[in-house]
């Protein structure tokens, strides 16, 4: 049985003397089953990948899954995702290079690491956006892609604020 995921959208309010596009006026309205969320996902475990994928599949994301995190090089793959899901522990390339990567080529793009470890003390994991640790519950996964798409909603809102503003 598939859960619903509650998506956001932007919704800008019209009131006289205010352009439909004043970021300034932004309010998220939940919405569910709206928007499909891009999902890149790198994680080395078959079973977690086929589990994670087929959970964000059942609540209307999509997910490309891959073995390890060479991907990330990619940088036509990148623009192409909404979130990144990245295990920490991976062979060929781990998820510090992973979010290295992703800084370097989308530095606006949320990336999401899932470790089994209980302590890092490593300057590049500050940039991710949030941390799953393992075994995570379904819906910490689910509220955790939320809050980067929200974030992605407001970010996108003051750039497109600021653009009309230099116009």
């Amino acid at each position: 049985m598939a859960r619903t995921l509650h998506n956001f959208i932007v919704q800008k309010p019209f009131r006289k003397g205010v352009s439909q596009g004043d970021a300034r006026n932004v309010t998220l309205l939940k919405t569910s089953k709206q928007t499909m969320a891009a999902i890149i996902m790198m994680e080395d475990s078959p079973s977690l990948r086929r589990i994670v994928t087929r959970y964000l599949n059942d609540a209307n994301h999509t997910v490309t899954a891959f073995e390890n995190g060479t991907i990330s090089r990619d940088e036509a793959t990148l623009k192409q995702a909404d979130v990144i899901l990245t295990d920490l522990s991976m062979p060929e390339m781990d998820g510090r290079q992973v979010l290295r990567n992703v800084h370097l080529l989308r530095p606006e793009l949320p990336v999401i690491v899932m470790t089994g470890m209980e302590r890092f003390a490593d300057p590049i994991l500050d940039t991710a956006f949030g941390f799953l640790h393992k075994p995570f519950d379904d819906h910490e996964l689910l509220a955790l892609i939320d809050r980067a798409l929200a974030n992605n909603l407001h970010r996108t809102a003051n750039d497109e604020s600021r653009n009309e503003s230099n116009i």
